[in-house]
């Protein structure tokens, strides 16, 4: 029989590689990754992969679209998918190929609300796809304002949680550490590490006993210094960037998760905190607002509000009633809407049903 072509345009990155991996070991399809040489070059080691030299930055997609022709000649292609509208999904359009599916991810669309040549970039390459594959409503939302024809194909979902991996990792309620928050985002300025630290200083004089526990990637250092400016080495704890499974391990042995950028795309490490049992404290924005109803199933808390964060804080260890009754809740919605075995064959009917 013969095989299913796909030809796959993305960063290279592990969300690439979550997409591509049950395509590429799946006997029905023949998959080849094109990336730029930016990027984590072993993440997509394994994976059958092609790399184009990139040395005009951004400009480099639009330099770029006579190599990546080269290589799409070559494999001769069933399907094109591209991920990331603004650049991968540019080169693919001027492939003049179809069916081509694109996947939105988040800056893509967000930064282009208010600049007028990624707002047009962006339209015309969405609207020149067979398929939009968004990875949250809101980025749906934002793309029709922009002029993404809504009545074309398109839906939404990321892809997901791997259930049957993280449920290992989940502990019951009863047994969880209470005093215990982990903020998983890492310390890039979006992730609003500074406001975590001052919020834990202001719950430090009503509850001594409370501890945040910080992973992540990304400069450490300005965080190391607030923590020891403000005397709150007993309070905070920095780990940076652990393997995934001690942070799944650590997560589901912890009462609540603290998540509060300025802004995100889908919050993927959101989704397994909340499948892992952790009980959310998110920040006001749209992605957030998908997953978390205040009060319900999570808190949501104001990201330029130390203050307001720590009052969260405080409302989630006096109201264990509200942890416990989220604990089953959000597991069962991850389960529902975000889970990877399940979005991937739903990847795998979208392409079949273009053949």
């Amino acid at each position: 029989m013969k095989k299913i072509r796909l030809l796959i345009l993305a960063p290279q990155s592990i969300h690439t590689k979550k997409w591509v991996k049950p395509f590429a070991i799946d006997p029905e399809f023949e998959v080849l990754v094109i990336s730029f040489d930016s990027g984590n070059k072993d993440i997509l080691n394994g994976l059958p992969s092609k790399v184009v030299k990139n040395k005009f930055g951004k400009f480099g997609y639009f330099l770029s679209v006579s190599e990546f022709r080269k290589i799409f000649d070559e494999f001769k292609p069933d399907i094109i998918h591209a991920h990331f509208v603004s650049s991968y999904g540019y080169i693919a359009s001027k492939m003049n190929f179809h069916p081509l599916i694109v996947s939105a991810w988040g800056s893509d669309i967000t930064l282009a609300q208010n600049n007028f040549f990624r707002r047009r970039l962006v339209k015309n390459v969405l609207n020149s796809a067979d398929y939009v594959n968004f990875a949250g409503e809101y980025l749906r939302k934002i793309a029709i304002q922009i002029g993404f024809n809504s009545k074309r194909s398109n839906d939404v979902f990321q892809y997901g949680v791997d259930i049957k991996t993280i449920s290992k990792y989940r502990k019951s309620f009863d047994s969880r550490d209470k005093n215990i928050i982990i903020s998983p985002r890492g310390f890039a300025d979006v992730y609003n590490v500074k406001n975590q630290i001052l919020a834990i200083k202001s719950v430090k004089n009503r509850r001594s006993d409370l501890k945040l526990i910080m992973y992540g990637g990304g400069d450490s250092t300005i965080a190391k210094n607030l923590i020891d400016n403000l005397k709150l080495t007993d309070n905070v704890e920095i780990m940076g960037k652990v393997d995934q499974n001690i942070l799944w391990e650590r997560i589901g042995k912890s009462s609540m998760v603290l998540s509060v950028p300025h802004r995100d795309g889908t919050p993927l490490s959101l989704l397994e905190s909340m499948a892992l049992g952790a009980f959310p404290i998110v920040s006001d924005i749209p992605p957030n607002r998908e997953w978390i109803e205040d009060k319900k199933n999570g808190l949501i808390a104001d990201d330029n509000s130390p203050e307001e964060i720590a009052n969260s804080m405080i409302f989630a260890f006096e109201n264990p009633e509200l942890l416990g009754r989220s604990f089953n809740t959000n597991f069962e919605m991850i389960k529902l809407k975000a889970d990877y075995d399940s979005n991937m064959q739903r990847m795998r009917e979208i392409y079949k049903s273009f053949l």
